[in-house]
């Protein structure tokens, strides 16, 4: 039987477009729909441009990422951002392919703006007698007003008079730092006198109120002392009448003078200032420390230190109060003594080398006694005791306590001590804490990607063009972080300057490189730490709201007017007056990013959760895996130098998360984008 076949005549696209008309703010984004039928496809998308009063039509740059997004072959769409006046006009969507070109009808966006209304006269004025006066009134705005009114409203203010010589408070003495209220009154005035306080000449605009009953007008100041030691108050009463546009006001003035009195310690006759100490011969030392209240605190110069039964008192030094110890060796007093808050002697160390954590410990296991561990005498049983200390009390992991081991052997050997990193009892010992302590591998994720995917898609993160930009660089940063799979100090030393961030001709990927200076963790010097490269969501998936790509063109729009000049770093700062951000700031980011999304769902399933930021490369490279990505594309996404650290460290078991995964669509994960299974048990990497 003969196969029937049909084949499809080429002609022209079909182009359609919308909306046909808006209006736009300023600081607003628009997206035009551009929809494109026929066959054979768009070869090329040109849009074209005509701004609002001319009649030149140009040809729009949609490669300028920093104003415009899409416009090409794969998303012929075009959204304006940060629409300002100049972009108000009418566009034109053109799309050609191998029979010609074919153009839409067109878009008009219209820039519009709020009134302002501004007039030439102040609040109060008056016309005298037949004079006439012009009331000049400008009204901006577009489009601009078509239609207003004027409003009257009669007023009698009667004859204008002077305000009474106001009356204020006596000269008083007042403590520093203490609060006092100035009360200040005048009779009459018409209109009412308005008032102003001044202190030393310079005009008071806090802590100040005023009333009025009857005819009296009152105000008051409340101030706290400084410790100047004289400040003087002046109130001036001001009438707001004038007879005339260009006569002065009535005014009469008030001074009172504040005497400040310094708070002080009395003790012998004498006074002391706050923090102020001194001596009561060989007996006290004392300080002032609440002057307020006048209270001191002294204590003993010459504390009687329970000592070791090896060690005694000695004649003090010449010039000096008190006796000192005196210890034989392997006991040594430094010129350091410390006295804890219950006058005892606490051990004194003379070599900082040694002030870690193996002595902190020491020091609490020799209290009310001087004592000192000489690196050259330390014993393999003063060590045993330490790491058992660490082991039982801290609870510190076997391999925590490996590290320490390594840390104090070393340094007891560059101070001429034995060596005790081959120490075949210190081994044991370690041996059984493994023992005793197994290391337990985490495969199940810390919290729900998923979740958190889910959230990020909806407000207060999206729209992601009119989102706050503290929410915007949480969103940007965690997508980044997603996609990359690196560090967070990496992440962190992102650049954006002009050899370290590319983007495709077609905005499909772009190449990101950190700024030359910055060394990775497990980076060799000699060694560069090589492209990122982050792949965009295909146009055709409906979860564009989680393109990475697409989240970091609006920050980088967003963010151009912020950054300060010479910042190259892609991450800035989300509140102003700082200069930069750490490490630790891209990790609370990411935090503060899962704890929203929790949030969101339940706060009692948050508790449950131990939020890390490390958690969202363990999660990017796992899920690559769980779809069959290589382990050698893992190794280079993520920058590892070794599997065993994936695998011991970062790998994470998925299939209970993968339902929730896989209903959000393609995904960008570890520089791959990984696509939902076409069947059940399938999975697609690309």
């Amino acid at each position: 039987m003969p196969q029937s076949s049909y084949s499809v005549s080429p002609g022209l696209l079909t182009v359609d477009i919308s909306p046909d008309y808006a209006d736009l703010l300023e600081g607003q984004s628009q997206l035009i729909t551009c929809t494109i039928t026929g066959e054979p496809a768009a070869t090329a998308i040109i849009w074209y441009f005509t701004q609002t009063g001319s009649s030149e039509q140009r040809t729009l740059s949609t490669g300028n990422t920093a104003k415009y997004y899409g416009g090409n072959v794969q998303y012929p769409s075009l959204t304006i951002l940060n629409f300002q006046s100049f972009d108000g006009g009418t566009y034109v969507c053109s799309a050609t392919n191998e029979v010609g070109q074919c153009n839409s009808t067109s878009s008009v966006l219209r820039f519009i703006s709020d009134l302002s209304i501004t007039a030439s006269l102040t609040t109060y004025s008056s016309i005298v007698g037949d004079s006439i006066a012009t009331i000049m009134c400008k009204i901006n705005g577009t489009p601009p007003a078509f239609e207003w009114e004027w409003t009257k409203t009669p007023l009698d203010g009667g004859a204008a008079l002077a305000p009474g010589e106001p009356e204020i408070s006596k000269p008083v003495e007042y403590e520093v730092g203490k609060l006092f209220i100035l009360t200040c009154s005048s009779t009459g005035g018409n209109p009412k006198p308005s008032v102003l306080w001044l202190m030393d000449d310079i005009v008071i605009l806090s802590g100040t109120s005023t009333s009025t009953s009857g005819n009296v007008t009152s105000t008051t100041l409340i101030v706290t002392t400084t410790t100047d030691s004289d400040l003087e108050m002046t109130k001036i009463s001001k009438s707001s009448s004038k007879t005339g546009v260009m006569k002065s006001p009535n005014e009469c003035c008030a001074h009172v003078v504040i005497g400040v009195g310094e708070p002080v310690c009395n003790y012998g006759g004498k006074e002391y200032r706050q923090d102020e100490t001194w001596s009561d011969g060989c007996q006290f030392s004392c300080v002032c420390n609440d002057a307020k209240a006048g209270q001191y605190q002294c204590k003993e110069k010459c504390p009687k230190w329970e000592l070791p039964e090896v060690c005694h008192w000695n004649a003090a030094p010449a010039g000096k109060c008190c006796l000192r110890p005196e210890c034989p060796a392997p006991y040594v007093i430094t010129e350091h003594l410390c006295v804890d808050e219950n006058q005892e002697l606490i051990c004194a160390f003379e070599d900082e080398v040694f002030s870690g954590l193996f002595y902190s410990w020491a020091l609490d296991n020799c209290p009310n006694a001087v004592h000192y561990i000489d690196p050259i005498t330390v014993t393999v049983q003063q060590l045993a005791d330490f790491f058992l200390h660490l082991f039982e009390e801290k609870g510190y992991s076997p391999s925590t306590i490996k590290g320490y081991r390594s840390a104090i052997a070393r340094t007891i050997s560059l101070s001429g001590g034995s060596d005790f990193g081959d120490n075949e009892f210190l081994s044991l010992l370690i041996k059984n804490f493994c023992l005793n302590r197994p290391r337990q591998r985490r495969l199940v994720p810390s919290w729900d990607l998923g979740l958190v995917l889910k959230v990020l898609q909806f407000s207060p993160f999206e729209p992601l063009h009119s989102a706050s930009f503290k929410f915007l660089s949480y969103k940007c940063c965690f997508l980044i972080a997603l996609a990359t799979g690196r560090r967070r100090s990496e992440i962190h030393a992102l650049s954006i300057s002009e050899s370290c961030l590319r983007f495709a001709a077609d905005k499909s990927s772009v190449t990101l490189l950190t700024d030359p200076s910055f060394l990775a963790k497990n980076q060799l010097p000699d060694k560069g730490s090589g492209l990122i490269t982050i792949p965009a969501l295909p146009p055709t998936a409906d979860n564009q709201v989680l393109c990475p790509v697409r989240a970091l063109l609006v920050y980088l729009a967003s963010s151009a007017k912020l950054r300060s000049a010479g910042s190259s770093r892609l991450f800035i700062p989300i509140k102003k007056g700082i200069s930069d951000i750490s490490a630790k700031t891209i990790s609370t980011w990411i935090c503060n990013t899962v704890i929203l999304a929790y949030k969101s769902a339940s706060s009692e399933v948050l508790v449950k959760h131990q939020v890390k930021a490390h958690e969202v490369r363990a999660l990017a490279s796992s899920w690559n895996i769980f779809n069959s990505s290589s382990m050698s594309e893992i190794m280079s996404a993520g920058f590892w130098r070794s599997d065993s650290a994936f695998y011991n460290h970062y790998l994470r078991s998925m299939p209970l998360h993968c339902d929730n995964l896989y209903s959000l669509g393609p995904l960008v994960a570890a520089q791959q984008v990984v696509f939902p299974p076409p069947s059940d048990g399938d999975s697609a990497l690309r």
